[in-house]
């Protein structure tokens, strides 16, 4: 992030909400938030509520884990409502929060200059609907193509996102030329996200071959997509993988036989079962984990009850 658009960020940014200290594990009011925890699970903390807010959701932290990312909508689920929030999340203007206008599943280029978005049809301000990128500052909103889901390639020239027929992974350069299919697999009914491997040389998709939830967890060469998907898991799974900064491990979250959505890791090369995260117990919704950029802790929505309440 350069200088003058860090502190253009900051001058905007309103005093909204702090980090707080360690919540316990009980069901609460059932609105999801976004936590903090280490990468087993463990040393919960509420991150950031923005007030009214009925959903909170997609967290990402900034390359230099200085500003959490998120979208955050006043109807449960409602995403096409969705608005993009920049929270600082450290030092002076620790909890200090702007809110950066109509998306979700914003997510910061390698080099923090720019942030992709996606913008759903029927939101209340007519944006078209797809997959937008704008300075950090929140200016200089362009549209690339239709499409949901994106993230950046490690080495920022490109962004992967999940097609509008929500069947194929595509891929676009960061100007919004050259875009085009990285993957088609015409046996699965929906696509539910994708991640690129640190190095870049592989990404790995949650896919549902019939119905959602029902599905699998793959890993395929960037440089071969044709050849046969590696299935790492198969399920009740949701959306959105996460692969660590190390390349060795894979957040996802299960659906439950009673409904509940817990988070578990799963190593990258598809040996061994998913390991669940401790301090789940009590919650019926955690998903939406992504990895702090040195890998040490994870961010995620949760209806956990905030500590005090």
């Amino acid at each position: 992030m350069s200088k003058t658009s860090a502190t253009s960020l900051l001058v905007l940014a309103t005093a909204l909400t702090a980090v707080v200290g360690p919540v316990e594990s009980a069901a609460g009011d059932g609105k999801p938030r976004i936590y903090v925890a280490d990468r087993y699970g463990n040393n919960v903390k509420l991150l950031v509520e923005i007030p009214d807010a009925e959903y909170h959701g997609s967290p990402h932290r900034s390359p230099d884990g200085k500003f959490i990312l998120l979208n955050a909508m006043r109807g449960d689920r409602q995403y096409q409502l969705a608005r993009i929030y920049a929270c600082a999340v450290g030092g002076p203007f620790n909890g200090n929060v702007v809110e950066m206008g109509i998306g979700g599943y914003a997510r910061f280029s390698p080099d923090m200059k720019r942030i992709s978005f996606h913008v759903r049809a029927g939101n209340p301000e007519n944006i078209q609907a797809g997959i937008w990128t704008m300075r950090d500052d929140g200016t200089d909103r362009r549209r690339l193509c239709e499409g949901t889901r994106a993230k950046w390639t490690p080495d920022g020239k490109q962004l992967v996102f999940v097609s509008p027929a929500g069947n194929a992974i595509e891929i676009i350069n960061a100007d919004g030329t050259g875009q085009r299919l990285l993957l088609l697999r015409t046996s699965y009914q929906s696509v539910a996200g994708v991640a690129i491997s640190p190095d870049g040389k592989h990404f790995c998709c949650i896919a549902y071959p019939q119905q959602a939830y029902d599905g699998v967890l793959y890993r395929v060469p960037i440089n071969d997509p044709a050849s046969e998907p590696q299935i790492i898991y198969g399920g009740q799974l949701g959306w959105d993988p996460a692969w660590s900064p190390d390349g060795r491990e894979i957040l996802f979250w299960l659906l439950e036989e009673n409904g509940d959505r817990h988070i578990v890791s799963v190593d990258a090369d598809g040996n061994g079962q998913p390991r669940k995260l401790a301090n789940q117990t009590g919650t019926r919704l955690n998903t939406d984990a992504e990895w702090s950029p040195d890998g040490k802790q994870i961010i995620f929505s949760s209806d956990r009850e905030p500590a005090g309440q």
